[in-house]
């Protein structure tokens, strides 16, 4: 009886009604005086159920509920109905609709029995999700322009033009092998000088490298004296 009380206030209905077909216990009905419970024994069953059937013929309802629906509807109340389930032979067994969910009722005698919530109001609870911060995306960034290579300047090489013609040799001395000769008013490059300046390394205007003397060049000074020195 406590946990049919304690299932009253959980579904937040107006009454409950806790159905047997047999007797109830003094005890049980002490138990229930003051409290929003109604004990229907198998008499009171029977007249319920009648009532229940003149009503549903009155009103044409071809509708199969069980015995405490339509008591429950023509009320206009919300009940929680409990009932013992017994299998027993004699009057029409009633036919019920299970709405709601179902919660175990011990009595004090130690009978069990199964109430089911009819009509009660009381919400679902729902799981609430938290919410959540939004994640604020970040800017992406703008990839940074590469830098385009400069091609390194190929250093001007200085040169020089041919005074006079004469031989361009492998070693800056008269002993040197001779590789190519070089003509008057042609321009070479020079790529440096002898130690004692007497001597020109020179590229001839077909690609050869050699030494020559250097007055067979029209070669100034300033610029001769910035020739690296070469030594063979």
């Amino acid at each position: 009886m406590r946990d049919l009380v304690g299932a009253l206030q959980i579904q937040q209905a107006d009454r409950a009604i806790l159905v047997t077909t047999s007797t109830f216990t003094d005890q049980s009905r002490l138990e229930a005086r003051g409290q929003a419970l109604e004990l229907w024994d198998h008499q009171v069953l029977w007249q319920r159920t009648k009532e229940a059937e003149q009503r549903r013929l009155t009103n044409q309802q071809r509708r199969k509920w069980s015995v405490a629906l339509p008591v429950a509807f023509a009320l206009g109340l919300n009940l929680v109905v409990a009932g013992i389930a017994f299998s027993i032979s004699g009057p029409p067994v009633i036919s019920i609709d299970r709405i709601g969910q179902p919660m175990p009722v011990r009595e004090t005698n130690g009978e069990s029995a199964t109430f089911w919530s009819l009509g009660a109001n009381s919400p679902t609870p729902q799981s609430t999700v938290p919410n959540r911060p939004s994640v604020t995306p970040r800017p992406t960034r703008t990839p940074q322009p590469t830098a385009t290579p400069q091609p390194t300047p190929t250093p001007v090489r200085p040169t020089a033009s041919v005074f006079n013609g004469g031989n361009v040799r492998a070693a800056p001395n008269l002993q040197g092998a001779v590789l190519d000769q070089i003509h008057a008013y042609e321009t070479v490059i020079l790529l440096g000088r002898s130690a004692d300046g007497v001597w020109i390394r020179i590229i001839t205007p077909r690609g050869q490298e050699g030494w020559v003397h250097r007055s067979l060049l029209t070669l100034d000074q300033a610029i001769a004296e910035t020739l690296p020195v070469i030594t063979p």
